[in-house]
C-alpha cells in the first residue's frame, strides 16, 4: 500500500525493471528528492562506461 497525497491509500504491484531502465529513470527525475539522489549516486559508482555503450546501440 502507498499513501497518496490526499491521505488515502492505494494498493500497488511491484515492478521489476532492468538496470538500464532504472538508470534512465534516475537521470530524468527530480534531483531534489533524497531517493533520487541516492539512486544517482549508486549509478555513478556502479555503472561502467562499457555497459552504457553496449546498451546505447
Amino acid at each position: 500500500m502507498v499513501k497518496l497525497g490526499s491521505g488515502s491509500f492505494r494498493k500497488v504491484e511491484n515492478i521489476h525493471l532492468p538496470h538500464m531502465a532504472c538508470l534512465i529513470i534516475a537521470k530524468n527525475t527530480n534531483s531534489k528528492k533524497p531517493q533520487v539522489q541516492i539512486a544517482r549516486e549508486y549509478f555513478r559508482q556502479e555503472t561502467s562506461t562499457s555497459e552504457l555503450i553496449n546498451h546505447s546501440s
